[in-house]
């Protein structure tokens, strides 16, 4: 969910509008039949707030939540290697109370750490609409084991999806070409007849490099804008 390179609070990194064409007016070319449609997870169909995530475990530990910040995203960047698979939710709350000399419970860090999400509006919606029509959903998320057990505990926003492609399940994060050709291999699909939709412009690069027609998301409106120009049935308004 969060990246490789993140400082508190969350930075996006952008591509300037004259750089780059306003893909809500469609596509120059849509394919004949769409038959899947493959989703980021953090801030497409949850919005995250990874600012509160520090602080939330910085007070559980009654440490200083710079610091916290800094050993998990500094020059050794723990968190990107937890969600590339290099150690799991359980090692990182290992490492974290050495580090600091704190105490807490497993149960308490791993809550601290994945209360950090809200369901985005409209878009639950807009993936049963898809659902109906026979589409195929995918989900492709650089994300953790403590946030994706979070998510399965305290939401049903991965039900609708076929199959799930995950950074720490793959050992391997967006925008490495290997994990969206995975991800268009679950579709069983050509990559021609797949879509994606993300909200980081680096992602959305890296889908296109392997021939993916990709979406950069910025609202529920534009998304559903976009998928009527490759021929989705799907209304303009949720």
């Amino acid at each position: 969910i969060f990246g490789k390179r993140l400082t508190l609070p969350l930075a996006m990194t952008a591509r300037s509008d004259a750089t780059r064409r306003d893909d809500s007016e469609g596509p120059r070319s849509a394919p004949t039949q769409v038959r899947a449609v493959i989703f980021d997870l953090g801030n497409v169909l949850l919005d995250f707030d990874h600012a509160r995530m520090v602080r939330q475990v910085a007070e559980l530990l009654a440490i200083d939540a710079a610091a916290l910040n800094d050993f998990w995203f500094g020059t050794e960047p723990r968190f990107w290697q937890l969600e590339n698979g290099q150690f799991d939710g359980r090692n990182l709350f290992r490492q974290t109370l050495a580090e600091f000399g704190a105490t807490a419970s497993f149960d308490e860090f791993a809550h601290a750490v994945g209360e950090i999400f809200t369901v985005k509006a409209g878009m639950r919606r807009l993936l049963d609409e898809l659902r109906a029509h026979g589409v195929t959903l995918v989900l492709l998320s650089n994300t953790s084991d403590l946030h994706i057990d979070f998510i399965r505990r305290h939401f049903d926003t991965l039900s609708p999806f076929a199959s799930l492609v995950l950074s720490y399940e793959e050992r391997v994060s967006k925008p490495v070409a290997d994990i969206y050709q995975t991800a268009v291999a679950k579709t069983d699909h050509d990559v021609t007849a797949c879509l994606y939709i993300d909200d980081r412009i680096e992602n959305i690069a890296g889908a296109e490099a392997i021939g993916l027609a990709a979406h950069h998301f910025t609202t529920e409106s534009s998304l559903r804008t976009w998928l009527q120009h490759h021929r989705l049935p799907v209304t303009a308004e949720s």
